[in-house]
């Protein structure tokens, strides 16, 4: 999921305390006075909008990345005892992210991600493949 390249023409900068006596500023944008705002937060007060709008930009790719290895990838659901084996676990999640995304940009594997787009739609793409397969071996043993 990419995060389109927008030119935002309205916005408001509003600088609000939060929970724990923080101050942080919020930058609202808008396309067009009636579209829903995309909201900012930032504890840099001193920081424009153009700056706050490009920091965001730069993380998208990183926010994706952690949603995609929790939603999709079990980082999010493993319970640890041990730091080491935790470690391990988050570095396995991290190399089946970047052999996913090497896949993608292959031919190799096309006809079985069938256009898939996502990490979560070339997990569910595999899954279907493999127990297919799977299927089909049992079928010929019987």
């Amino acid at each position: 999921m990419e995060q389109p390249e927008t030119e935002y023409r309205w916005y408001l900068e509003k600088v609000s305390v939060v929970r724990g006596g923080l101050k942080v500023k919020f930058v609202f944008l808008k396309q067009r006075l009636e579209d829903e705002a995309l909201v900012l937060m930032t504890n840099a007060l001193d920081m424009d909008v153009q700056a706050v709008l490009k920091y965001y930009e730069r993380r998208w790719d990183i926010e994706v990345f952690y949603r995609d290895c929790k939603q999709c990838l079990g980082m999010g659901e493993y319970q640890l005892r041990r730091i080491d084996v935790g470690v391990t676990h988050l570095l396995l999640v991290f190399l089946a992210y970047t052999i996913l995304k090497g896949i993608a940009r292959g031919r190799m594997f096309q006809h079985i991600l069938r256009g898939a787009d996502s990490i979560g739609a070339m997990c569910e793409s595999l899954k279907r493949f493999v127990a297919l397969n799977l299927v089909a071996l049992f079928k010929k043993r019987s």
